[in-house]
């Protein structure tokens, strides 16, 4: 597998990860849900060390839509933060075509009054 291969998998393992809504636990003030979540990141910006089996990324965009004061009476809170992070990964054992995620570390800063 070529390098720029396993960069677009690691990414789009990346992407997808629950650790985003986990992250999203963090915020400040706290929410009464998520409504949506998205993450722009390119390739281009995920950076692998093959050997040690890591990777780093930058410049990843978290969307956000959550329910703020109270989940049926509140409001909308839509944000956008920047972020990034770093991790580790795997070769699939059924498939060495796929790349699995072990852990991935998400650093944002959640608090939503700032903005």
């Amino acid at each position: 597998m070529t390098l720029e291969a396993i960069r677009e998998k690691v990414t789009e393992k990346v992407i997808v990860n629950d650790a985003w809504l986990y992250k999203l636990d963090d915020s400040n003030p706290g929410h009464y849900g998520v409504n949506n979540h998205e993450i722009d990141l390119s390739s281009d910006d995920v950076f692998v060390n093959i050997p040690q089996r890591s990777f780093e990324f930058t410049n990843a965009n978290f969307h956000f839509n959550l329910n703020m004061m109270s989940s049926k009476e509140g409001y909308s809170h839509k944000g956008m933060k920047v972020a990034s992070g770093s991790g580790t990964f795997r070769f699939s054992e059924k498939n060495e075509n796929q790349i699995e995620v072990d852990d991935l570390e998400i650093e944002v800063d959640l608090d939503l009054m700032a903005e």
